[in-house]
């Protein structure tokens, strides 16, 4: 959805949306094993404000995904509800030179052509920024056991549970003389 920004009435422009799944998976690499899947639809409250010469848009996304834990590999679903708030500027107005050091203000800025408003690339943008950078399927997941593979979360294995680190793993056969 492009949103023209001489469409846009001076009190600002306020939408709800309700994508299906199959949205999402237009944005998805098909090979991706792990990424996100959209499973129940996407709601999306989006205001829109013109300011001088820029946008602030706010926004409510609530949405079903299932998700693979990153500890055990597992499937499960996470619900998504995040807030978001950001200040779209024209391309016009963006830093000219190559590497810019952007100050804690500037972070919540995104850049856009001056001309239309592309709502989807905004939503998926926002979807990606909200989810957890380690996804667990609960907090005291406890894993795959790291000999044999087997969800410690629903089995017990009987491997020799004493984990030694590899990096001292040269040390674990090391028998010190009598003269050391």
């Amino acid at each position: 959805m492009l949103i023209r920004i001489d469409e846009i009435p001076k009190a600002g422009l306020q939408i709800h949306l309700h994508r299906k799944p199959e949205w999402f998976r237009e944005f998805i690499n098909p090979e991706d094993i792990i990424a996100p899947e959209l499973i129940k639809p996407l709601n999306v409250d989006l205001e829109i404000v013109k300011e001088k010469n820029f946008f602030k848009v706010k926004g409510v996304e609530r949405g079903n995904f299932r998700l693979l834990c990153h500890r055990c590999g597992e499937p499960f679903e996470y619900l998504l509800e995040e807030s978001f708030e950001f200040v779209l500027v024209a391309q016009e107005f963006s830093p000219k030179e190559e590497e810019v050091e952007l100050s804690p203000e500037e972070m919540d800025y995104e850049f856009f052509d001056g001309e239309k408003i592309d709502v989807e690339k905004i939503l998926v943008e926002q979807i990606f920024l909200a989810m957890p950078q380690k996804i667990l399927c609960r907090e005291d997941c406890r894993g795959l056991c790291p000999q044999c593979g087997a969800n410690l979360n629903t089995e017990m294995c009987s491997c020799n549970q004493v984990r030694v680190n590899p990096m001292f793993q040269a040390l674990a056969n090391w028998k010190p003389s009598r003269s050391e």
